[in-house]
């Protein structure tokens, strides 16, 4: 019984310790090195939003080769790589006419800083700033892949957009650990408010949710506990046999994006 325990407080202990190496997993690039992007339909520039001398958030800026944008897509990825490892996502924005800009989190990519929620949110308002400075509101489209759904959907919150997209998002951050850890009291000793829930239906633009039934990082029951948080104008598509690295290959994806971007119009 005593070993039980002990085993039990180790396992507490060892979670909220070190849950940001379970939770975040940034790849560097290196501050001055430069991304490099093979049979790329876009073209590429940087305009980094800069908090201090200590704080710095590296984005892309994915343009179509051809013409003038009819908006722009604001892009936060997952928990894991950086810029150079979503190029392949963001063809199916360019080759629709829309720019896409996507944003690097502090250590992932060449962002520096210490990795800070509120920092992050903070940054995501900066870049909306930037985009609408260019866009107006209803040329915006908010989009947020795996963890970045609970950027975006924190951002649509309080911005306006033409639309909202989140693909594989989770209910929140307890119940995806929960899923690995339901013996210990997550919601007790989890140190960051990651969350969908308490976002979504506050969100004035249409949501659209895709996610893949074979997901085993996100599970799609964690997109389905959403649904009925959903308003009446808010879409869930499901990607059969999609897991969470290949629903944006799949053409029932590709064939709603470009419906939701009015790449016709």
């Amino acid at each position: 019984m005593i070993w039980a325990v002990l085993l039990y407080i180790l396992v507490c202990g060892i979670y909220y310790n070190y849950q940001e190496r379970f939770f975040f997993k940034p790849t560097p690039f290196g501050t001055d090195a430069a991304y490099q992007f093979e049979n790329a339909n876009f073209n590429v520039s940087y305009s980094p939003i800069i908090f201090d001398s200590a704080n710095k958030f590296d984005v892309a800026r994915f343009s179509p080769k051809t013409d003038s944008a009819k908006g722009v897509v604001i892009y936060f990825h997952g928990n894991s790589g950086n810029i150079g490892t979503q190029a392949k996502r963001v063809e199916v924005f360019t080759n629709n006419g829309y720019e896409c800009w996507v944003m690097d989190y502090p250590g992932y990519g060449r962002s520096i800083g210490n990795f800070d929620l509120e920092n992050i949110y903070s940054a995501a308002g900066q870049l909306y700033k930037m985009a609408t400075a260019k866009y107006g509101p209803g040329q915006v489209i908010i989009y947020g892949f795996s963890f970045g759904t609970t950027i975006a959907s924190n951002l649509a919150t309080h911005k306006q957009s033409k639309a909202v997209i989140l693909e594989a998002p989770l209910y929140n951050i307890q119940s995806l650990v929960k899923r690995y850890l339901f013996f210990i009291p997550v919601n007790a000793l989890t140190k960051y408010e990651i969350q969908n829930n308490e976002n979504i239906s506050r969100i004035k633009a249409p949501v659209t949710i895709f996610h893949g039934t074979e997901d085993n990082t996100v599970p799609y029951k964690q997109s389905q506990k959403l649904v009925p948080l959903l308003n009446p104008k808010d879409k869930f598509i499901t990607i059969e046999n999609g897991t969470h690295k290949d629903v944006y290959t799949n053409p029932v994806y590709t064939d709603a994006i470009k419906q939701i971007l009015g790449a016709d119009q």
